[in-house]
């Protein structure tokens, strides 16, 4: 289950747009992956087991969910592929506030765009009390690929920054 302020767009997605993969053995704790449940999730632990006789070395990641409050074990065979993710953080201006629907400035590429928050939220409420007072608010989005009953998507969070005018 996402977070509060967390939403899925697939209308974001890249034609021929990939998530890349390593493998097992190349992961290393602090790295974003894609866990089981589909969305990102950051490895806190990687513990490799020696190899038997006729097998390959083992390894296990403990994740903790990006976007959700889920953790969980990941293992599998060293050369095994893993989906590996970037998350991306940004600061945005909101604009506007209507039906769910945020209008912000992005000032790293210097166009308008649209994000989902939830008006009955805590993060929602303030976001509409800041903006009819006339408050410049910041928000802080984090993103990144997921992919849900096989389809890539984006998943995005919205959260309070620190800087408000």
């Amino acid at each position: 289950r996402l977070l509060e302020n967390a939403s899925i767009r697939e209308d974001l997605i890249a034609e021929g747009e990939k998530i890349e993969e390593k493998t097992f053995g190349d992961i290393k704790k602090g790295m974003y992956v894609i866990g089981k449940d589909g969305y990102p999730s950051r490895v806190t632990e990687v513990i490799s087991s020696k190899c038997g006789k006729h097998g390959s070395a083992k390894i296990s990641l403990h994740l903790q969910g990006a976007f959700t409050n889920s953790t969980a074990p990941m293992q599998n065979n060293q050369g095994k592929n893993i989906q590996v993710v970037e998350i991306k953080k940004r600061d945005i201006e909101v604009y506007s506030f209507e039906d769910d629907e945020i209008q912000v400035f992005d000032e790293e590429n210097g166009n308008f765009d649209c994000y989902y928050l939830k008006s009955e939220s805590a993060l929602g409420a303030e976001v509409k009390k800041n903006l009819e007072e006339g408050t410049k608010m910041m928000l802080n989005v984090k993103e990144s690929q997921c992919e849900v009953n096989g389809k890539l998507m984006r998943v995005q969070m919205l959260s309070k920054t620190n800087e408000r005018n």
